[in-house]
């Protein structure tokens, strides 16, 4: 009777039509070729594109770069945008007072699909921008020049994003009058707590498909300005990264998909409870990046400490121990709130992040002193361990090891 409840439920009706849209990358057996994505994005990012967007998605796209929840030290070297200065360049740049023979340059791009080459590699993404002459203080802005690394679905080699990155400190050098920055895009599953954890560097802005999604895309989508024709391929777009074709499943949800699930969940959590009991190796998700208590995963939640082994079957009972054994230690916690990244934090005395949204699936702890403090659990298992680990680590308690994903 329950799952008859559920499966025919409206809601739940809604959300599987949500999850079978069809779209030309699908269609064609593309969903994760990584230079279509990278084509992609070249094309929305060059002001001169057929999208009738103009310099917008450029902007669009630095600032989600600038204020992306993993990224670089705001002490950056000499010559690398900090966050600081790349929102200020989204947002106060005009990107079109250059001189005569001078313009924004992409690569790939509608007209020319090579990816740029350099000594240190084929970059996926290729943005230069000319030295631009501020009107109100007649005073030359300096040049930028920014590189986009995508991985849809393989990893990284080894040392790419260093090599990379050291090229562009080199011709940063090189040039006084150049500023320059890396974005690294990858599924939200394989950003992890820092920017050195996820491309092997500090140096690098990393964003995931979500944001890309929430703050470029579909701003584009909805402008008035963009081309009938056009917006046809930016709804593809969006739709292939909500439904993709294969078995790493998809890259973003919308929000009314987000929405939809929470009440489902809420609506039929007993049903769920006996599928996760039923279907032991496939987790419930009810949200990106949370599994619902009892959900399984290939990734086991087991952290040896000094302080003993903590196993657990959710971030939540994970992050509990942690919180605990950090206290029978004798250790204390980081100064709260303590930041997961650098828009969000893991534990605080209030259940509200950095940038002002509430905690997705916060929990609440009693500290030794009879204080009531606040933890995110809203993480993937891989990315959920490794911040654990840190904060244990932050507090003193010493990380033996832990599994590799």
């Amino acid at each position: 009777m329950r799952m008859a409840a559920l499966v025919s439920d409206v809601r739940f009706q809604r959300f599987s039509e949500l999850q079978s849209q069809p779209n030309l990358f699908r269609a064609v057996g593309r969903t994760y070729t990584e230079t279509w994505h990278s084509a992609f994005l070249g094309w929305l990012l060059d002001p001169a594109g057929s999208h009738g967007l103009g310099t917008f998605p450029l902007k669009r796209f630095l600032a989600a770069a600038a204020g992306a929840d993993i990224g670089p030290p705001d002490a950056m070297p000499a010559g690398f945008l900090s966050p600081d200065q790349l929102a200020a360049a989204a947002a106060t740049r005009t990107f079109e007072d250059f001189d005569e023979d001078a313009s924004i340059i992409v690569m790939p791009n509608e007209n020319l699909s090579l990816e740029m080459k350099l000594d240190s590699g084929r970059v996926d993404v290729w943005i230069q921008v000319p030295e631009e002459l501020d009107g109100p203080s007649g005073k030359t802005r300096p040049a930028l020049q920014i590189i986009v690394e995508m991985k849809v679905d393989a990893g990284l080699g080894p040392a790419q994003c260093v090599r990379y990155a050291d090229e562009l400190e080199r011709l940063a050098a090189a040039q006084p009058n150049l500023r320059v920055a890396a974005v690294f895009v990858a599924r939200s599953d394989d950003l992890v707590a820092d920017s050195t954890e996820t491309t092997g560097d500090p140096r690098w802005y990393c964003l995931d498909f979500q944001a890309l999604h929430d703050e470029v895309f579909l701003p584009c989508l909805e402008h008035p300005g963009v081309s009938p024709r056009m917006k046809v391929l930016i709804d593809h777009y969006l739709l292939n990264l909500r439904n993709p074709k294969g078995t790493r499943g998809r890259m973003a949800y919308t929000e009314e998909e987000k929405k939809l699930a929470r009440e489902i969940y809420e609506a039929h959590k007993e049903t769920f409870k006996d599928l996760a009991a039923i279907l032991p190796d496939i987790p419930v998700i009810i949200a990106q990046g949370t599994t619902t208590e009892g959900g399984a995963d290939t990734v086991p939640l087991e952290l040896r400490t000094a302080a003993g082994t903590l196993a657990a079957s959710s971030i939540s009972d994970l992050m509990t121990q942690a919180l605990r054994a950090i206290w029978t230690s004798g250790r204390h916690l980081p100064p709260l709130p303590y930041a997961s990244g650098r828009k969000r934090f893991l534990v605080s005395t209030t259940p509200v992040h950095q940038d002002g949204s509430s905690f997705t699936s916060g929990r609440q702890l009693t500290t030794p002193t009879g204080e009531v403090i606040h933890f995110e659990t809203n993480f993937s298992r891989p990315d959920g361990l490794k911040r654990v680990a840190k904060l244990l680590a932050d507090a003193g308690v010493a990380v033996e090891s832990a599994p590799v994903r």
